[in-house]
């Protein structure tokens, strides 16, 4: 029996390219140091206002508040045929790859949206507006860090953009690129995700002439 699998406890730990290559067998360690240039698409979400609510409710409460959204917020990526890359302590970051993977990473910041207005299901544990960013292009994955600390991620200008987009947005938005938009099916372009342009000043380090929306189901 492997000692690696889903039965084992610290599978969970593991990013989804890490399980891919122990399930794959063989060069495991050169696998994950070789460096992978693909075009994927990135989504990041930020629970607003989290530095004020950390300092407004006790550790154990605040512990809670992030388990509860992490958990459905990262239950909705892998619905959706994506994998979280990262948690932070106010929000994630995930990945989609392959066919259709803008539709699906827009698909799942709509449910991630809509789920962050339901009741909470613990009655002390409030619900908190969050925002998303998502932007699709060129990325490196592969481990960065020191010879005795190594982590397996993501990086790239369309990250960096996917990142900007979700600082961009305002609590309860979801602000997409057009280049995202444009790599839509036509079902999503035609009425089931609705486009609101962003004006106004854009987002820092962005280029202004990449133009914004916000989305929200038809």
């Amino acid at each position: 029996m492997a000692t690696w699998g889903p039965e084992t406890w610290f599978y969970r730990y593991l990013a989804a390219p890490i399980r891919e290559v122990l399930e794959d067998g063989g060069g495991g360690e050169q696998r994950l140091k070789a460096r992978r240039y693909n075009d994927l698409c990135v989504l990041f979400t930020d629970i607003r206002g989290f530095t004020a609510l950390s300092q407004t409710i006790d550790p154990d409460l605040l512990s809670r508040t992030v388990g509860i959204h992490a958990r459905y917020q990262s239950q909705s990526v892998e619905r959706f045929g994506g994998y979280v890359d990262s948690f932070f302590g106010d929000g994630l970051m995930a990945i989609f790859e392959g066919d259709g993977m803008e539709a699906r990473a827009c698909q799942c910041a709509l449910e991630v949206m809509e789920q962050s207005h339901r009741p909470p299901e613990s009655a002390d544990v409030r619900a908190v507006p969050i925002g998303i960013g998502i932007h699709s292009g060129s990325v490196v994955r592969g481990s960065f860090g020191s010879e005795h600390w190594q982590t397996y991620t993501t990086i790239g200008a369309a990250v960096n953009i996917a990142a900007r987009l979700c600082d961009h947005a305002a609590g309860t938005e979801i602000v997409i690129s057009d280049t995202v938009r444009q790599a839509l099916p036509w079902p999503e372009r035609d009425g089931a995700i609705l486009f609101d342009p962003v004006t106004g000043e854009p987002p820092r380090d962005v280029d202004p002439g990449l133009p914004l929306y916000r989305i929200r189901r038809g």
